[in-house]
C-alpha cells in the first residue's frame, strides 16, 4: 500500500498528442511531481518507510514511480540503520520492490558516523529483503568491512556479507595501524547483539569478534 502527498505541490502533466483527419486523442503517458513524498505501508497497514524525493515521474500505466536525490526514513526501533539515500530510485509498485542506484548510503541516527555503502539496492518488500550489490562498504565506530554482496534481512535482524569479504578494526587514537585484520568468505553481523561472525570455508575458519566499543 502506498500513500502519495501531491498536494500543494507544482505538477507538469507531459500530453501525448496523437491526431488523425477523423479523431482527435489526447493521452497521459507520465506526470512529474517536484518534492514528492510517499509513505509504504505493510500488510497490517502499519507504516513500513516514508520517501522523500527531490522530483519524481509516475507512470501513469504502470504507476512505477522514478525518483532523483531520495531519502528513505525507515519506521521502527532497534535498527542498525535508520535512514537510506540515493541519486536514483525506482518503485515497482506491482512486485512492491524499491531499487536504488548511484551512491546508496545507509546511516544510523545513534551514531552518525557510521554507514553502510552501495553501488545499487534492491529491497523486495513482500519478503522483507534487501540486496545490495557492487563496492560495499561498511563503517561501524572503529570497524570497517567491504564485500561485493550483502543482504539484509529484518526479520532475521541480521546483515550477512558475501564473496571475499575484508575486515579491519582501528584504534581511536591510531586509523593507520590496524589492530585487527580480517578476510574471510562472508561474515554476519546480528545488530541486536551487536556482534559479528566470520566464516571461511578453505580454512574452516570461525571467528566472532563483538562490535560495540563502548
Amino acid at each position: 500500500n502506498y500513500i502519495y502527498n501531491i498536494f500543494n505541490i507544482p505538477f507538469l502533466f507531459l500530453v501525448l498528442i496523437s491526431c488523425t483527419p477523423k479523431t482527435e486523442e489526447v493521452e497521459i503517458v507520465d506526470f512529474q511531481l517536484k518534492n514528492f513524498s510517499l509513505t509504504q505501508l505493510n500488510n497490517k497497514g502499519y507504516e513500513l518507510f516514508r520517501l522523500k524525493s527531490s522530483k519524481a515521474n509516475i507512470d501513469n500505466v504502470t504507476n512505477e514511480i522514478k525518483a532523483e536525490n531520495v531519502t528513505i526514513s525507515l519506521t521502527g526501533k532497534n535498527k542498525l540503520f535508520n535512514t537510506i539515500y540515493s541519486e536514483k530510485c525506482l518503485v515497482i509498485k506491482s512486485k512492491n520492490l524499491v531499487i536504488l542506484t548511484n551512491k546508496v548510503k545507509l546511516t544510523s541516527l545513534e551514531d552518525k558516523d557510521s554507514y553502510l555503502k552501495a553501488d545499487k539496492l534492491i529491497w523486495d518488500i513482500n519478503k522483507s529483503s534487501v540486496d545490495l550489490y557492487g563496492d560495499i562498504n561498511l563503517k561501524y565506530q572503529q570497524t570497517y568491512l567491504s564485500s561485493k554482496r550483502a543482504n539484509y534481512n529484518d526479520s532475521l535482524k541480521k546483515i550477512v556479507f558475501s564473496g571475499l569479504t575484508k575486515y579491519v578494526v582501528y584504534s581511536k587514537l591510531d586509523e593507520i595501524n590496524p589492530l585487527i585484520r580480517l578476510s574471510s568468505d562472508n561474515a554476519i553481523i546480528n545488530y541486536n547483539s551487536k556482534q559479528i561472525e566470520f566464516n571461511s570455508k578453505n580454512n574452516q575458519v570461525k571467528s566472532t569478534v563483538n562490535l560495540d566499543f563502548n
